[in-house]
């Protein structure tokens, strides 16, 4: 498996600017990796994964207010971002394994 870890700013419904850090592993195979590197390059954990789930990231929580990122939405909102990255990811190939908000 791969894992990687990205940071980066949101803007929540209150137009806050907060820091989220993401972490995230996915299993790769041979094949997927053939096809990752044919449509983003060797660098498609740059081009492809960790921006998309920072598109999705950034779309999700642009609903929420930070009471409810940090506390009690937390796993509702996670577990949007883990179905809606699984989606986009099971197109290329990616398998998914575990993403969770380390920081906010």
């Amino acid at each position: 498996f791969t894992a990687y870890d990205t940071a980066f700013t949101i803007t929540d419904t209150q137009s806050n600017e907060l820091e989220i850090g993401i972490r995230a592993n996915v299993n790769l195979t041979n094949r997927s990796v053939t096809k990752l590197e044919r449509e983003y390059g060797t660098n498609y954990k740059d081009n492809f994964l960790i921006p998309t789930v920072q598109r999705i990231v950034r779309t999700n929580l642009k609903e929420y207010s930070p009471g409810e990122i940090y506390n009690y939405k937390r796993p509702e909102i996670e577990q949007r971002i883990i179905d809606q990255t699984t989606a986009a990811y099971d197109s290329a190939g990616v398998e998914l394994t575990k993403l969770y908000i380390t920081t906010v």
